[in-house]
């Protein structure tokens, strides 16, 4: 399964959801309000939310959207006749060569990105989906691929409450949350320690991940209107955000044993957000307006924090130069429209990195983030 003499484990590897898990899975009473994903083409991870449609850069143009799909089938024709079922996933990971993988989301990157939820409706969405992709697994094998929750964190107490249960019922290894922050209140915000506090509890990570077209604040939603310029933008700079609300707003601080990963977009950014990050702390620690850190933000960033890198990404080898090799981790995106699938771990072999760092950042660092057990 390997590529050459490699081991592999894909840090994100997508899964797409089944436009009917909500009917199936959410607790009765919210089944009124249930997310419902529509299938309106042979590769479609829309999903409705309370009425609107997500993600809401969809191509709308006839000529672009046939070229799109013309793609998309091209890339994915064997999955998509499969219907993207535990059958196709298995094959997708033997086609890239991948040993392990972590599963996240496709149409729940969605479900809940909607500020002033039902607290309540967004807990039973998210036990919907945790419940799904835990038979997912087990209809996959529970011995290569793993789950990361999802948490409700309209309601940060009820968060904790679902990432103690996914762990600890459902054996996942982490959880996820978009990097946009919910009704104005940025990650550092002390309404979110719940959520920190407990999963430095269960030892496992608080995965950052983006999605755009969402209904939550996003950079450059208000400029750009196709999926190229708000891709461009939006997944590298809502992670720079959320990077700077948890080293700077002093969440490292308070929960010193917290890990965290900063996912799918790109890892280069790192080194620059750093710099900055410490060259403010330079200038206005001194002033007394950062009392909730006490060393420069990088030095909490490097000890918290895993990025992934992209397959094809040609910096990825100055990153690992400046900031160190030790918690950079990869990733396939599969069966996203942008990845490079099935010849994602190809490209990324082909990266100048040492044969040392390829090997942490192809499975070694991913194990330590997730703390999984290298099988023997």
């Amino acid at each position: 399964m390997a590529k050459g003499k490699y081991k592999i484990i894909d840090s994100d590897l997508h899964i797409v959801e089944p436009a009917d898990l909500w009917q199936k899975y959410i607790d009765k009473p919210f089944l009124d309000r249930a997310p419902k994903g529509l299938q309106e083409s042979d590769w479609d991870i829309r999903v409705e939310v309370l009425g609107e449609v997500f993600p809401r850069l969809w191509p709308t143009d006839p000529a672009v959207s046939k070229k799109d799909q013309a793609m998309l089938r091209r890339k994915y024709g064997d999955e998509i006749a499969d219907g993207f079922t535990p059958k196709a996933q298995m094959m997708a990971m033997a086609k890239e060569g991948l040993d392990l993988a972590v599963l996240f989301p496709s149409r729940a990157l969605w479900a809940i990105a909607v500020n002033d939820m039902d607290p309540r409706l967004s807990a039973a969405i998210c036990r919907a989906y945790n419940n799904w992709l835990n038979d997912f697994i087990h209809a996959c094998d529970p011995k290569r691929c793993f789950g990361v929750g999802m948490i409700p964190v309209h309601d940060p107490n009820e968060a904790a409450k679902e990432a103690k249960r996914v762990v600890k019922d459902l054996g996942f290894k982490g959880v996820f949350v978009r990097p946009n922050i919910y009704n104005g209140r940025a990650w550092h915000d002390p309404i979110y320690d719940p959520i920190w506090e407990t999963c430095q509890e269960l030892d496992v990570p608080v995965c950052f991940h983006e999605a755009i077209g969402t209904a939550l604040p996003e950079v450059g939603a208000d400029r750009f209107r196709t999926f190229a310029t708000l891709h461009t933008v939006a997944h590298p700079f809502e992670q720079m955000m959320a990077a700077v609300s948890m080293a700077m707003g002093g969440v490292y601080t308070r929960f010193p044993r917290l890990r965290t990963a900063y996912l799918e977009a790109n890892s280069s950014w790192v080194p620059f957000l750093l710099e900055r990050m410490d060259s403010r702390y330079e200038w206005r620690g001194p002033v007394g307006e950062l009392p909730q850190i006490k060393r420069e933000p990088s030095y909490y960033f490097k000890r918290h924090a895993w990025t992934s890198v992209e397959a094809d990404e040609k910096l990825a080898g100055v990153t690992a130069k400046i900031v160190g090799d030790d918690h950079l981790v990869v990733s396939t995106d599969f069966p996203h429209s942008d990845a490079h699938y099935p010849k994602a771990m190809k490209e990324f072999l082909e990266l100048p990195l040492p044969a040392a760092s390829k090997k942490k950042i192809l499975w070694d660092n991913t194990l330590a983030l997730y703390k999984i057990k290298q099988p023997k």
